[in-house]
């Protein structure tokens, strides 16, 4: 995962910005030329934050809402707490604490003060949540599609697997309850568990090399009876920007997405012929075979 320090730095900065101009954040700009991990997750964090900050301009906001969202937080309007002018300062023993406290309360002010921000960040959580949940039931979208909305939430996807950490136990008992389809071509190195507006123990499984770039696969349990969506991974699937493929289908009452880096063509290394000669006679466990070898 990454360093602490790393991700506090990273969540600081601002979308499309110049933060890593600082000098507050030359180990930030470092770490991100120097390691290739940092850097994607740079990116992520600035793609999702663009994507999130372009969905409130182009969302109109329903009447009301404010209202109710302070209502839920047991919050009126004349009641809102006031936001200080100046973040209070540590105590200080000596002339080298103050020195060392004031380049971070210059970060802070020059780059995002999120200590600042935490109610106006919980109120836009909840409202892009409500917005997803309103969505969901007023279209009655109940198993994710390969179009223009889905890149955005394969980032929020991808953000919340990074923040939940990894598992490399591949003796696991959770992967089993959402196996990977045996149409998939690959061996996870890993997995993790997150939630989705779709199902709320979704499993991803990591099936990149180390360094390599990002191929993933998404299962969830679908709960609906009827389904658009081919019942096998499709070879023409969705391209979106930064080179990111996307593939969705149902197999069963399982929904995938598999999501890779690096074009059309090598998203098909992962839906050709897969070499897992009786696979699909096994257990369905992903991590079957590696427990055997």
């Amino acid at each position: 995962m990454t360093d602490p320090k790393i991700q506090q730095a990273i969540d600081a900065c601002r979308p499309r910005g110049d933060d890593l101009q600082l000098p507050e954040l030359d180990f930030l700009a470092q770490a991100v030329r120097s390691d290739p991990e940092v850097r994607r997750q740079y990116q992520r964090s600035q793609q999702f934050d663009a994507c999130i900050s372009g969905a409130f301009c182009d969302v109109p906001i329903p009447a009301g809402l404010a209202d109710r969202l302070l209502a839920a937080v047991g919050t009126s309007p004349d009641q809102t707490p006031a936001i200080p002018a100046e973040l209070p300062s540590p105590p200080s023993s000596g002339v080298a604490s103050r020195q060392d406290s004031e380049p971070r309360r210059r970060w802070l002010r020059g780059v995002r003060p999120r200590t600042w921000a935490t109610m106006a960040g919980s109120l836009a959580a909840a409202a892009a949540l409500i917005g997803f949940l309103l969505v969901g039931q007023h279209f009655g979208v109940t198993e994710p599609v390969a179009d223009e909305r889905l890149p955005g939430e394969i980032l929020a996807w991808d953000d919340a697997v990074v923040r939940q950490g990894w598992n490399d136990n591949v003796r696991a008992t959770e992967p089993g309850e959402r196996p990977l389809d045996p149409a998939v071509r690959g061996v996870p190195r890993r997995w993790g568990q997150i939630a989705t507006r779709y199902d709320s123990k979704t499993i991803v499984y990591d099936l990149a090399p180390p360094g390599a770039d990002q191929a993933v696969v998404f299962c969830m349990r679908s709960k609906a009876r009827t389904t658009s969506l081919p019942n096998a991974p499709p070879w023409k699937a969705f391209s979106a920007s930064g080179g990111l493929t996307l593939g969705v289908w149902r197999h069963g009452d399982m929904v995938y997405v598999l999501a890779v880096r690096g074009g059309p063509r090598r998203y098909r290394e992962f839906i050709e012929a897969s070499p897992w000669i009786g696979f699909r006679s096994g257990t369905g466990h992903p991590f079957s075979l590696i427990a055997k070898a």
